[in-house]
């Protein structure tokens, strides 16, 4: 028998709103329907085709914003994700010269015969 211990609790134990899914998660439910209601009416007004295969014509423009509320890539959502991308990206260089001894003040080494390069401490 094998009794997880140690869970992470922000993931394991996520507060819920309705049916198991967070505020953010139904929001983003909510919003993918609105898209796919509001383009498969507009599919309907304009073709006057059925209204189911209108349904099918809606569903695409929604599944993007589904995987906007639910996936996670490395623990973080990816409106969250895509932010520490783009402050990586903007701090991708460094802003000071981090004065470091020239190669030949150094004191220990690593090549060999390097005793006589040493100099001596007095």
């Amino acid at each position: 028998m094998n009794i997880p211990i140690n869970k992470d609790l922000e993931e394991e134990y996520k507060n819920e709103w309705i049916k198991g899914f967070t505020y953010r998660e139904m929001l983003f439910v909510v919003a993918s329907v609105l898209i796919i209601g509001g383009v498969t009416v507009l599919a309907w007004w304009l073709t006057e085709t059925p209204i189911d295969i209108c349904i099918y014509i809606g569903l695409p423009f929604g599944i993007p914003t589904l995987l906007l509320g639910f996936k996670k890539i490395q623990g973080l959502t990816v409106d969250a994700y895509l932010k520490e991308m783009f402050y990586e990206w903007r701090t991708r260089k460094l802003t000071y010269d981090a004065d470091e001894l020239p190669e030949e003040n150094r004191v220990f080494t690593m090549e060999r015969g390097s005793e006589k390069k040493r100099r001596k401490c007095k």
